[in-house]
């Protein structure tokens, strides 16, 4: 007979992972929204361009946002949630600071190449790009916050006010206004605003924010040894679109880009469900929630493979419905694509135990291998081979996150054995 308080908790799970993968839904409803709008509007060209820039942007992102995010959600833990405060005021200093090292470095580099680093980017469309760091940086953390002050609802309703404000804006400067990249690239920015706009006074409700350096140093060394795993991932996603854009014809970029986007979109009930696991490990611990995330895990898995193969089956009339005809050499791409999907969804629905249970190096070990494989595929073969090389390094970048992340699991069920 199935114990009662595990069943009444997977049902509380699922209802709570089932709002935030419709808050999800949405959120890349929006971002593909806005990606069909600029794709039919500025073709591929135009859409190059955009995703380069963006790319750019993301790169800092990824380099500067040291997986605080992760971080904050084994500092505000237990009695330590008494530190929101705390935490969220050293979080905005440590925004701060990257944000004027970043556009220092952008400025230097391209004064020093004569914009050759960032081929095909007008500096109007590089500088609109990088003013949307501050607020894409403090989004990461932000999630985070929230949902270890226990308001899911807050972080979703940002992101549903901030994708419908994106989908808008987009429209009407790009598809009405006729604006290019650049306009696209200030609108999305707006919704960046809006995003925070929604969230921040939920925090400040938590007590003024407070720079603490002892905070710094705790978020900071969490971050040593874990953001080894976060960068990596920027290695077979958003460099690739880099190098495409430096070696290869800017529309590459785009067919690309839009298949990798689609590949994130199959990933929505992953992302989902470990951002609700997250909640569930923190009260019941890491081995106390392995029964109930274990299902969660499983059947996470079985949706994934599930979609993986709708898409690539639907591949050329999603693309075409999409984007339009101009798109179509993007469905090799979105098929070879699907591949990684069950890597990436078993890599995000763990990612809660790794975090939890304090394994921060580890997960760096494995991200490091995954970090060789996609670095190496990236820089070696994109030049000759393009967006297909591109495509084949990220599956077999996710593919170590496959086996790593399995071996992991094993582990936890042997542990579990033991006990």
């Amino acid at each position: 007979m199935a114990n009662p308080y595990y069943s009444c908790t997977f049902m509380r799970l699922w209802k709570a992972a089932t709002l935030t993968t419709t808050t999800k839904v949405y959120w890349v409803t929006g971002a593909m929204a806005t990606t069909v709008i600029t794709a039919r509007c500025l073709g591929p060209d135009g859409r190059g361009v955009m995703a380069a820039a963006a790319s750019w942007v993301a790169m800092f992102v990824t380099f500067g946002h040291l997986s605080l995010a992760s971080v904050v959600m084994y500092v505000l833990t237990g009695d330590d949630r008494e530190r929101v405060a705390e935490v969220t005021g050293s979080l905005l200093a440590i925004i701060a600071v990257i944000t004027v090292i970043a556009w220092a470095a952008v400025a230097t580099a391209y004064v020093a190449s004569n914009g050759v680093a960032f081929e095909h980017l007008p500096p109007i469309v590089l500088a609109v790009a990088l003013t949307s760091l501050p607020f894409m940086l403090w989004i990461e953390y932000a999630n985070s916050l929230l949902i270890a002050v226990g308001d899911l609802g807050r972080m979703n309703l940002a992101q549903i006010a901030a994708s419908t404000a994106a989908i808008a804006l987009v429209g009407i400067v790009v598809g009405v206004l006729r604006g290019g990249p650049a306009a696209a690239l200030a609108a999305m920015l707006v919704s960046y605003t809006i995003s925070m706009a929604v969230g921040l006074p939920r925090l400040l409700a938590a007590g003024r924010p407070v720079v603490s350096m002892a905070v710094i140093r705790r978020l900071l060394h969490g971050s040593a040894r874990l953001h080894v795993s976060a960068v990596g991932t920027f290695f077979y996603t958003n460099a690739a679109v880099i190098l495409l854009n430096h070696f290869r014809p800017v529309k590459e970029v785009a067919y690309f880009q839009l298949a990798m986007q689609l590949a994130v979109g199959l990933q929505l009930v992953p992302m989902a469900i470990g951002l609700v696991s997250y909640s569930v490990i923190a009260r019941d611990g890491a081995d106390g929630a392995w029964p109930t995330h274990r299902r969660l895990v499983r059947h996470t898995m079985l949706l994934a493979a599930a979609a993986a193969a709708g898409t690539a089956l639907a591949a050329p009339w999603i693309v075409k419905w999409l984007a339009g005809p101009a798109f179509q050499p993007a469905v090799p791409i979105v098929r070879i694509l699907t591949l990684s999907v069950l890597g990436a969804s078993l890599a995000t629905v763990m990612a809660p135990q790794w975090v939890t249970r304090g394994f921060f190096l580890q997960v760096s070990a494995l991200s490091l291998i995954a970090v060789i494989v996609g670095a190496g595929g990236n820089w070696f073969f994109i030049p000759r081979y393009g967006m297909n090389a591109a495509a084949w390094t990220m599956v077999a970048s996710y593919g170590v996150h496959l086996a790593g992340n399995g071996a992991f699991v094993w582990w936890i069920e042997r542990q579990a054995a033991v006990a």
